[in-house]
């Protein structure tokens, strides 16, 4: 398979995704070497790699001319700093529609959005190669990754404790996970939960993040997000404000911020545009912004805040059945609520 496209990258450098060739077999095995010496969540250790520049680059070309499995690079100032793939279960009826997915990324490429590109790469090539199942295990610690994964759509459906030996750890659990190619999102899971993803407010969609509008009477309740990116822009080194997407279309929007003085993570301005108030959408997204944190992209503190009216019992309810607990302190109308993650 061949795939090719550019992406910006958090730190605005472009970042070009391409399917992997066998010009490219040096660089390859040096991606792999150094990306699984740089974490122990990986399935091998450097030196049970095995293969040789050429075989490498024997392998890359067997990708390049299959119909149904890829070998995926991400290359940022010429150099690959990312490596990625899928591959068929089993070329039986019964397995055939089954695509197994795997991702390596260079460390100092970590939180610039890189992995998440090349997993959605991944999955649009596994679409076109006529899979319905794409699969993959993650060690739980990895809460990063897991996190990443279920943004875009995989779900858990089981785990091993044994999965891996770690000559390091010992035991290390391994969460397996799956993604439905041939059912719409809105059909998997209750109230449309895998519908919901996260994406950064960038100049591409800021104006959608204009354009949401809340219910009548709700505007006492939250912040629009107009003043909210204002408020984004001064904060802009311990921030990020997303887009709450349902599908391609912002349905959304919330901040998350960090106080370096407390310090804990604040979740602010979260709200739902009216049109799409009442599917579950708000539920969802508290899911992914408390896996967003559990990242912890800007600091280690496991304590989030955040504040709610006191005349919005349906925000407070949603709140508590998250885990989240008055914590008796109030400003006017608005009581603080606080939930401690590990």
């Amino acid at each position: 398979m061949q795939y090719h496209n550019t992406v910006i990258l958090k730190d605005s450098r472009a970042c070009t995704l391409r399917n992997g060739t066998a010009e490219d077999g040096q660089a390859v095995l040096d991606i792999f070497n150094r990306t699984h010496a740089q974490t122990d969540f990986l399935l091998t250790y450097p030196e049970e790699s095995g293969f040789t520049v050429q075989q490498e680059a024997d392998f890359l070309r067997q990708k390049t001319q299959s119909a149904d499995e890829i070998e995926l690079l991400a290359e940022v100032d010429g150099e690959v700093v990312v490596a990625a793939g899928i591959g068929c279960v089993g070329r039986k009826e019964k397995t055939r529609h089954r695509a197994a997915f795997g991702i390596s990324v260079d460390q100092a490429f970590w939180g610039l959005g890189i992995g998440r590109a090349l997993t959605e790469a991944a999955i649009e090539c596994a679409k076109t190669a006529g899979y319905r199942q794409l699969e993959l295990e993650a060690v739980a610690e990895n809460r990063s990754a897991l996190a990443l994964y279920e943004s875009v759509g995989f779900t858990r459906y089981g785990s091993n404790p044994r999965g891996f030996l770690s000559r390091y750890s010992g035991w290390q659990e391994l969460v397996h996970m799956r993604l439905e190619l041939d059912r719409p999102a809105a059909n998997r899971g209750a109230a449309g939960d895998e519908t919901i993803t996260l994406r950064p407010i960038t100049e591409e969609n800021f104006l959608a993040a204009f354009a949401l509008k809340l219910a009548p009477g709700q505007e006492r309740f939250v912040s629009h997000p107009i003043r909210s990116l204002a408020q984004a822009y001064v904060y802009r080194n311990q921030c990020q404000p997303f887009g709450i997407y349902a599908k391609e279309k912002m349905v959304g929007y919330v901040m998350v911020i960090y106080d370096y003085d407390i310090p804990e993570y604040d979740i602010w301005h979260m709200m739902i545009d009216a049109s799409a108030q009442g599917r579950g959408y708000g539920s969802a997204a508290m899911d992914r912004v408390l896996e967003y944190i559990r990242t912890k992209p800007f600091g280690s503190s496991g304590r989030i805040a955040l504040t709610c009216n006191k005349a919005n019992p349906n925000a407070v309810s949603l709140y508590k059945k998250k885990g989240f607990l008055p914590t008796g302190v109030e400003d006017e109308d608005e009581l603080e609520m606080v939930l401690t993650i590990a």
